[in-house]
């Protein structure tokens, strides 16, 4: 989703602002962020369905791929049929 968007590798944003990197609290610092935010929901969402679960739960959520798509015009973020989120 990060690499998409801004055409960097994702790595390149491994602790920046608030929710880039492993967990996340707080508001966005800024557009970048606020992707890593969705990033994160769509893992959180993902994890809730009883057919993500199983033995090593937490370690196959951030390996299990999804899919997704963005909208610009909508300012929204679709993760499969798991959530949408919309970005102001």
């Amino acid at each position: 989703m990060v690499s998409t968007l801004t055409k960097r590798n994702p790595l390149d944003y491994d602790n920046y602002g608030n929710w880039c990197g492993i967990g996340g609290k707080g508001e966005p610092v800024d557009g970048v962020d606020r992707c890593c935010r969705s990033h994160d929901r769509c893992y959180h969402n993902h994890d809730r369905y009883k057919d993500c679960q199983g033995i090593f739960f937490n370690i196959r959520s951030y390996i299990r791929s999804y899919k997704w798509s963005f909208s610009r015009n909508r300012k929204s973020i679709t993760c499969g049929k798991y959530c949408i989120l919309s970005e102001e």
